[in-house]
């Protein structure tokens, strides 16, 4: 489970006077989302971590396979550029995770202190965001 699926789930419509989910079932109780949302942040921690180490791995095989192809200009450039690449799409990754990390942590920090009608537009604003 994601935040923007967190939000989805816990988000009730105003005008339906109850609290329900946009699905239409009733809003779960205060625990279950705190529950959750620990849920979605172990999530996010996983797959922080595992970019994290992936860049790590991938930055070290680049270094090591640069050093046995040192003396072959073509193999150099060849094993550089790919591991540049690849690189280059963790890090796009590793920032995408960061920011869904951010997000949640913050979410998270909030649930305790607002009431859930003020939460309810934190949720709303970061569903508009995307």
């Amino acid at each position: 489970m994601r935040l923007r699926d967190f939000a989805q789930k816990y988000l009730w419509r105003p005008e339906a006077g109850r609290n329900e989910t946009p699905d239409g079932s009733a809003a779960a109780t205060a625990e279950d989302a705190h529950a959750d949302l620990r849920r979605v942040q172990a999530h996010n921690n996983l797959y922080f971590k595992s970019y994290w180490i992936m860049l790590m791995a991938m930055f070290l095989i680049t270094v090591a396979i640069a050093l046995l192809y040192r003396e072959e200009m073509g193999g150099l450039a060849a094993v550089l550029g790919t591991g540049g690449v690849v690189q280059g799409g963790l890090i796009l990754q590793l920032n995408a995770a960061l920011r869904e990390k951010v997000n949640t942590d913050m979410v998270a920090a909030l649930s305790r202190r607002l009431p859930p009608e003020a939460l309810q537009k934190v949720l709303m604003a970061i569903l508009e965001k995307g």
